[in-house]
């Protein structure tokens, strides 16, 4: 009971925090001029300050370190995720400042990403019911080296509208750790929670009209943290990586089929763009509340598939299937309202 009450305090702390802290971004990144300007790319109108991300990655890290102090989480657990996560975060920041070149980025996001599976050690397989599950035997490392490098650049694509970002990470954060804590693994949940207050107290200013963005330090950041606490899940606790990939599945369509059709047409798919479905609904009309509240329905619908598989292990290879179909469904229809090409 104590510990629960102290979990709260901490919570409620912490989202408090980041609301203060996020205010005092904006205004010093205001005077500095640390502004995303508008452009032909960009879905907003006015100069915003960006790389509110640091405040809320900085948040959580020092809570982090608190968990572990206090045994709430495990030193290897620590070493898995922080090390790497402050190199995303220092990389993401300057990139945002300074504009780091392409190779250099992916230089250090590697770098990050291969000290966080070093920790890990090794990444087995993926469990598709309670009983069945898939051997990866000497792909497995590959595929979650692939997996984390994919996830930190989704999510900064997909990080182009007022509150999206931090509204896909709400939620894959909050269930996500739901099935870490059912699980027995507390400290990693609250983990989980813990850096879900710090990005609510972030909303608050990220929400339309945006005062505040993320930027990639943010964006960046958050993809390498999810895709680390699912791959931890799944290697330490048994909880499948599958449920994570539900959960995610809005922004996986989307990004990944938006990036496929560039490719395919022969776009230059590495610069910045607004041909998202996401974005293309902005285009044809809707606002960006509007856009926002699609993506809660479609969130809050994934969520329950993925507490479906997850009481019901059976069902997760359905759920699974289920929620691509959805996603693909609904990328489809927005193609209809606004076609890509």
């Amino acid at each position: 009971m104590l510990q629960d009450l102290l979990f709260l305090f901490i919570y409620v702390f912490l989202f408090l925090a980041s609301v203060y802290l996020c205010h005092f971004y904006t205004r010093y990144a205001a005077r500095k001029s640390w502004l995303d300007l508008p452009n032909q790319r960009s879905s907003h109108t006015i100069p915003t300050p960006r790389g509110g991300g640091l405040v809320f990655i900085l948040l959580w890290s020092m809570a982090l370190l608190f968990l572990w102090l206090f045994s709430w989480v495990s030193t290897r657990e620590l070493c898995i995720i922080l090390p790497g996560t402050l190199i995303v975060t220092v990389t993401g920041f300057l990139d945002d400042r300074y504009s780091i070149r392409a190779k250099h980025r992916a230089l250090l996001y590697t770098v990050a990403t291969i000290t966080s599976l070093y920790y890990l050690e090794g990444f087995d397989q993926i469990s598709l019911t309670q009983t069945l599950h898939l051997p990866l035997f000497w792909v497995g490392p590959l595929f979650a080296f692939l997996a984390v490098s994919w996830s930190v650049n989704l999510f900064n694509f997909m990080d182009g509208m007022d509150g999206i970002a931090a509204v896909e990470a709400l939620f894959i954060l909050l269930a996500g750790g739901t099935f870490l804590w059912l699980s027995g693994a507390a400290g990693l949940a609250f983990s989980a929670f813990l850096l879900s207050a710090c990005i609510a107290g972030f909303l608050v200013w990220n929400k339309p009209p945006a005062k505040l963005f993320m930027g990639d330090v943010g964006s960046a950041t958050l993809g390498f943290i999810i895709l680390l606490l699912s791959l931890i899940g799944e290697q330490l606790y048994g909880v499948s990586f599958l449920l994570w990939m539900i959960l995610y599945m809005a922004f996986l369509v989307d990004a990944t089929l938006t990036l496929l059709r560039r490719v395919f047409s022969r776009e230059k798919w590495y610069e910045a763009h607004r041909l998202h479905a996401y974005q293309r609904l902005h285009q044809a009309g809707w606002s960006h509340k509007r856009v926002l509240l699609a993506l809660i329905c479609v969130n809050l619908l994934l969520s329950i598939l993925a507490f479906i598989a997850f009481f019901y292990p059976n069902l997760t290879l359905p759920m699974l299937l289920l929620s691509i179909f959805v996603t693909l469904t609904l990328y489809l229809l927005a193609e209809r309202v606004r076609p890509m090409f």
